[in-house]
């Protein structure tokens, strides 16, 4: 139990000091795998499981450990690393890192490196500094990959890089405004021309295939009836070709006179 509470300690310790900048994947993933193994072990002992977590109504334990594991949950946090493994004897946690956690990891050493051997440079009133010019390919690369990775892992990544990534933008562009990368005029004309062509194919497949129907014309056959009453002459066809909506019309009047 004291064990417990000290590991639960050290977590949300570790978890504040390195929420900004955020690197709680990668400094308190002992602490995190340590609390976690404990909680396990107290929750396969039936009588200190029913007498420490489920005593009483609050359940202060087990909010403690809700808390811890949706935080690095969040934080998609085991995608930092390929495996992480504890002593159950000694206590001590050891773990590897993917190889896109390294790769991004020293891509960002190195533009902080380019970064600090040239900010002393840096023009306030020019946009282009000697910091955008020699370290703009290690910002593209560094970008390339978290793009790759994300892609790949469909937007789940590890939020150690992830606000890495997000402070090398801010950086680059807000502190040292330097341009993005620009998408060339041709690939612009060349996306331009290819949705015009499918809009025309298919404006011209679809007036090929749709069939306009023509219009009807209803010829007014109680009024033909009528002239021909009118100068006597008898119909021996048009009684029984009435317009529907005129036979549901009288229907529904003699409906309304029997219920009258």
């Amino acid at each position: 139990m004291m064990e417990l509470a000290v590991q639960g300690g050290n977590f949300i310790h570790c978890l504040i000091h390195n929420a900004r900048p955020f690197r709680v994947c990668k400094t308190c993933v002992k602490h995190y795998t340590r609390f976690t193994t404990l909680y396990s072990k107290l929750q396969e002992n039936d009588t200190c499981s029913g007498m420490l977590l489920k005593a009483d109504r609050i359940q202060v334990i087990t909010s403690v450990y809700t808390m811890v594991t949706s935080t690095w949950s969040t934080a998609f946090c085991d995608l930092c690393f390929d495996s992480v493994e504890e002593n159950f004897t000694t206590g001590q946690v050891t773990f590897n890192y993917t190889a896109d956690t390294i790769l991004f990891e020293e891509m960002e050493e190195h533009l902080s490196t380019c970064i600090s051997n040239y900010s002393h440079t840096v023009d306030p009133t020019d946009n282009m500094t000697e910091v955008c010019r020699e370290c703009r390919p290690i910002y593209r690369q560094m970008t390339s990959h978290f793009s790759a990775v994300k892609k790949r892992t469909k937007g789940c990544v590890c939020q150690d890089i992830v606000d890495m990534m997000n402070s090398t933008w801010f950086m680059w562009g807000t502190r040292f405004r330097c341009p993005r990368p620009q998408v060339s005029a041709s690939s612009v004309i060349v996306i331009s021309s290819v949705f015009v062509i499918i809009t025309i194919l298919l404006y011209s497949m679809s007036k090929a295939v749709t069939k306009i129907p023509r219009p009807q014309i209803l010829k007014p056959k109680r009024m033909k009836r009528y002239q021909q009453r009118r100068y006597g002459a008898i119909s021996l066809t048009g009684d029984s070709e009435e317009c529907p909506l005129v036979a549901a019309a009288h229907i529904q009047g003699v409906y309304r006179q029997r219920n009258h």
